[in-house]
């Protein structure tokens, strides 16, 4: 049976245009994972996988319903986490909330997650500890790379994606994943305790419903 991916990921403004950043990436980076993948490592094998994102895949009039059943069919998530630099603050503000909830919702099933970030130190974000498959990116290089030359200019990412693949599939097959013990949802921020939150980071999920700004920055500081 073939392995389905739930990939999450942003989808930017008209997002069936080919211009959009994350329908190149989408189209030109990761769906060549569909396919044999030529020019990898000796000792390595890519088996073609089926990808699911929850625009492509309508199954139910309700997103929030169609993600969730999406993810609990799937044998592992793609999750493509994304960065600004913030002028005057400690570090980097994640950009899209909703893949954040995806992956806690994941988490909480134990389905293997493959993280792909822009940014190296995402890597050190509490939310990501004990992950090991983490896979940098140059997403300067999606923008940048014009249509027509997105399939070759773009393919490098899904050859470069392709051990954690086969990794997260051998973890959905043996069932050798470490389980968080609870994922907790939050309400209203006023209710999140963030230090206990990730000083438990490698125990729980913690599910943010509401301002990851707030979160990550105003409430850390004080």
């Amino acid at each position: 049976m073939t392995d389905i991916a739930f990939v999450s990921m942003p989808f930017g403004d008209n997002h069936e245009s080919s211009d959009n950043e994350w329908t190149k990436l989408f189209e030109h980076g990761l769906k060549p994972l569909e396919r044999e993948i030529n020019g990898l490592a000796e000792n390595i094998k890519h088996t073609p996988i089926k990808l699911w994102r929850a625009d492509r895949n309508l199954k139910s009039l309700s997103l929030k319903l169609n993600v969730m059943r999406g993810i609990d069919q799937a044998t592992f998530m793609i999750c493509v986490l994304t960065t600004s630099v913030a002028e005057g603050t400690s570090g980097l503000r994640l950009t899209n909330p909703n893949v954040l909830w995806e992956l806690g919702y994941a988490d909480a099933l134990n389905k293997p997650i493959i993280v792909m970030a822009d940014d190296p130190s995402l890597a050190q974000l509490p939310i990501l500890a004990g992950f090991p498959n983490v896979c940098i990116y140059n997403h300067k290089v999606v923008q940048e790379t014009k249509v027509k030359d997105a399939p070759d200019g773009l393919n490098h990412i899904a050859k470069n994606l392709v051990p954690y693949v086969l990794q997260a599939s051998n973890e959905a097959r043996m069932g050798i994943r470490d389980h968080r013990t609870r994922a907790i949802a939050y309400a209203n921020r006023d209710a999140v305790d963030l230090v206990s939150m990730i000083s438990n980071a490698r125990n729980q999920v913690d599910i943010l419903t509401t301002n990851l700004n707030y979160f990550l920055f105003d409430k850390l500081k004080s």
